[in-house]
């Protein structure tokens, strides 16, 4: 392919190198001749129009995708995602935005709003994840604690119960052994009251 006939198929951009210093040498960079390049040049002055117009454009998807969550329901339901950018600026209240074909465009401030209301729609969501985590934590660590204080109660309970029945069980025996003793001993003064009176 030739040049001539190569350029004649791209689009012309225009490359405007700036001198750090006009001594041209490495390392050494002069604020105020940069400054002069730049708006000798029309730099300043583009950035300036394009602050004063819309300076931040967003495609319809990265918008959704990054502040969507501040209205949930265009998440939910399958919204055409430039009704959904239209429902999202106007239902957080931004003014003076421009929907176009593949994007949203904004004015100075307005991404500046919406990452604040993103952000504390994120510290919401973040405090409720950690406030919910926490309380399953430690109601499972109660239930555990609680579980492990029935089964202590129990052994003990089982425990004083077994020595109780052991008690009872030694005394029974105890009076057993009493009964038998006095019977043995009253029948035997029995027999020997009978015997004396028998010898009268």
């Amino acid at each position: 392919m030739e040049p001539s006939h190569q350029s004649s198929h791209q689009s012309v951009l225009a490359l405007k190198c700036v001198k750090p210093n006009n001594l041209l040498k490495p390392a050494i960079f002069e604020n105020v001749n940069v400054i002069h390049q730049l708006r000798c040049g029309g730099v300043l002055e583009a950035i300036r129009i394009s602050c004063a117009g819309y300076p931040t454009n967003k495609s319809f998807t990265d918008f959704v995708n990054r502040f969507g969550l501040l209205v949930p329901v265009v998440l939910r339901t399958n919204h055409d995602k430039k009704d959904a950018c239209q429902k999202i600026l106007n239902d957080v209240g931004i003014p003076g935005y421009q929907i176009g074909k593949a994007k949203v465009f904004l004015r100075a401030g307005h991404m500046a709003a919406l990452d604040t209301r993103r952000a504390e729609r994120l510290d919401i969501a973040i405090v409720y994840i950690q406030r919910t985590t926490r309380s399953y934590l430690i109601r499972k660590r109660f239930l555990a604690m609680a579980n492990l204080a029935v089964a202590l109660q129990t052994l003990c309970r089982g425990k004083l119960a077994s020595k109780m029945y052991d008690d009872m069980k030694k005394r029974s025996v105890s009076l057993k052994i009493q009964t038998n003793f006095r019977r043995y001993t009253l029948r035997s003064s029995d027999i020997k009251l009978q015997h004396a009176v028998v010898l009268i």
